[in-house]
């Protein structure tokens, strides 16, 4: 599954490369054990968020995502394996407003919702869905575990990409508390776990400011590639 997961998000990454070749940062959020749940405990679903913005003059700055469903990886909480991704929310802090015209969803999360309404989180400045409704409504092919998908919008601000995306992150590090305000987060439905369907908020959020032009492969990505150089080390000391 994790093999699966890392060649469907490389895929998917890639494609925004060519769309977003101006890009000054990324932001990468992790929803997993650390994270806010509506559960208690929380069922284990879990995923991670890339963002990269990319400035296109004119006060216009775009917004790439990747988000990828890592539910099973790792195992926390009542245990889950299996869930539905259906939502994405993400505030924007008074730092931009949205150009809803422009948005392009992907296959599963196809639905924009701004503001949307994430009970008992707040609400939302922007909100990327498989509905639309980001509270409720049935997981319509939404995003299974394992797999990722991709959106882009523009934003209107009047802070260049790699300033705006510095707002962001101060406003996702100041607002963890509460958590009824709490910047980003997550949908799940038909968890096999739990409750069987979680809402998740306050990422652990890492800024990759060494990304000029590409989206990076979320956290499972990097783990995976860490791992390999871990297993190439040792096997050069056995050499």
């Amino acid at each position: 599954m994790f093999v699966k997961s890392l060649s469907v998000l490389a895929v998917a990454a890639a494609g925004f490369v060519g769309a977003a070749t101006s890009a000054s940062a990324a932001l990468i959020l992790t929803f997993g054990p650390t994270t806010v749940s509506t559960n208690s405990p929380a069922t284990g679903a879990s995923g991670v968020v890339s963002l990269s913005f990319s400035d296109l003059g004119s006060g216009n700055v775009l917004l790439s995502g990747v988000v990828e469903n890592t539910t099973g990886f790792p195992i926390f909480g009542a245990g889950a394996t299996e869930s539905q991704l259906t939502g994405f929310g993400l505030d924007l802090f008074g730092a931009a407003t949205i150009d809803a015209s422009t948005f392009t969803g992907g296959t599963y999360l196809s639905s924009l919702i701004a503001p949307a309404d994430a009970d008992p989180f707040g609400d939302f400045d922007l909100g990327i869905a498989d509905n639309a409704n980001y509270n409720g409504g049935n997981a319509n092919g939404a995003l299974s575990e394992g797999l990722s998908d991709t959106f882009s919008i523009e934003l209107v601000s009047s802070l260049s990409a790699f300033d705006l995306e510095g707002s962001i992150l101060d406003g996702l590090i100041n607002n963890l508390y509460p958590a009824t305000d709490p910047g980003a987060g997550l949908r799940f439905q038909q968890v096999n776990a739990g409750e069987g369907s979680d809402k998740i908020a306050n990422p652990f959020v890492f800024r990759d400011s060494s990304v000029v032009g590409e989206v990076p492969l979320p956290a499972a990505g990097w783990m995976l590639i860490a791992a390999l150089g871990g297993i190439g080390a040792m096997k050069r000391r056995k050499g």
